[in-house]
C-alpha cells in the first residue's frame, strides 16, 4: 500500500512541478506584456508633449501636427490590443495560481495519508512487540 502511495505522492508532486512552471511561464508573459503597455504608454506621452508643443509655436506646421496625431492614433490601438492581451494574460496566470493550489492540495493529502498509515503502522508493529514481551514474560503452565 505504501508503495502505491509513494507512486501517487510522485505523481502528485510531478503535477504540482509542472503547474509551477506553467505558472512561471505565464507571470514571464504577463509581466513581458506590461513592460510594453508602460512602453506604449511612455510613447503617447511623448506624442501627446510633442502635439502640445507643435500647437503653442507661433506657425503651424500641419504636416508635423498630423503626422503626430497619426502616431498617437495609431499607439492608442496598439495599447486596447496590447491592453486586451494583458487582460486575458492575467486571466491565464490566475487559472494557473488556481491549479497550482489545487494541485499542492491534492499532494498534500497524500502525504497526509501516507503518514497516517506510516503511524498506523508504527503502532501496530509496536502492539506486536508488546504483545511478544508479554508472551515471554507469562509463565508457562
Amino acid at each position: 500500500m505504501t508503495a502505491q502511495l509513494n507512486t501517487l505522492l510522485r505523481l502528485r508532486q510531478y503535477e504540482v512541478d509542472r503547474c509551477q512552471s506553467q505558472l512561471a511561464v505565464a507571470l514571464l508573459h504577463e509581466q513581458t506584456l506590461a513592460d510594453r503597455l508602460q512602453d506604449l504608454d511612455r510613447q503617447r506621452e511623448q506624442q501627446r508633449v510633442e502635439l502640445s508643443q507643435l500647437t503653442r509655436q507661433g506657425q503651424l506646421n500641419i504636416d508635423a501636427l498630423r503626422l503626430r496625431q497619426r502616431h498617437l492614433q495609431s499607439l492608442t490601438e496598439q495599447r486596447l490590443v496590447l491592453q486586451a492581451d494583458f487582460d486575458a494574460a492575467a486571466l491565464v496566470t490566475q487559472q494557473q495560481r488556481a491549479a497550482l493550489v489545487a494541485a499542492d492540495q491534492r499532494r498534500q493529502v497524500v502525504e497526509k495519508l501516507r503518514e497516517r498509515l506510516v503511524q498506523e503502522a508504527q503502532i501496530q508493529q509496536q502492539r506486536a512487540e508488546a504483545r511478544e514481551l508479554e508472551e515471554a514474560w507469562r509463565p508457562k503452565l
